[in-house]
């Protein structure tokens, strides 16, 4: 209860300007990783891995950012791969596939307490699950609660 408290708490004060944020093209590698594993656990829970065809579909980089491209991507395709899910990338959904869409953003010292994690949004047909990761005192991230869900429209 605390935990969910807590995180609606950082929801609501997300737009604080004492908030931090870093959007998805500037993940670290290692949380990539990870948040790419998690991605893929989540969707492999909702559609059958060995029948479905995805089409992955990620939120662009800023026009003017001339950072590296994201690691996310590639990691949640491979994750994606890895559970036995065909992946599109490069086109338009197909008729049949499944869109998914990932997006990631990092939160650091929201409204000065100190608190840090990343909240992640996993979105299935338009059926958004999104679920908020804590950051540790050893740098990696663990799920601060369970996903909240929002059915399609």
């Amino acid at each position: 209860m605390v935990r969910a408290l807590l995180v609606l708490m950082l929801l609501a004060l997300s737009a604080c300007a004492s908030t931090r944020t870093r959007p998805v093209d500037a993940i670290a590698a290692a949380d990539a990783s990870f948040m790419a594993g998690e991605v893929a656990a989540y969707v492999a829970a909702e559609l059958p891995p060995a029948s479905s065809t995805v089409w992955l579909a990620l939120p662009p980089a800023p026009p003017a950012s001339k950072a590296a491209p994201s690691p996310l991507g590639p990691a949640v395709a491979a994750a994606l791969r890895d559970r036995g899910f065909a992946v599109v990338e490069d086109s338009a959904a197909s008729d049949g596939s499944h869109t998914v869409s990932v997006d990631a953003l990092e939160l650091a010292g929201a409204n000065g307490t100190g608190t840090s994690g990343m909240l992640l949004k996993v979105s299935i047909d338009g059926a958004a699950a999104s679920r908020w990761y804590e950051r540790e005192a050893s740098g990696g991230l663990a799920a601060g609660g369970a996903y909240t869900v929002r059915a399609a429209r």
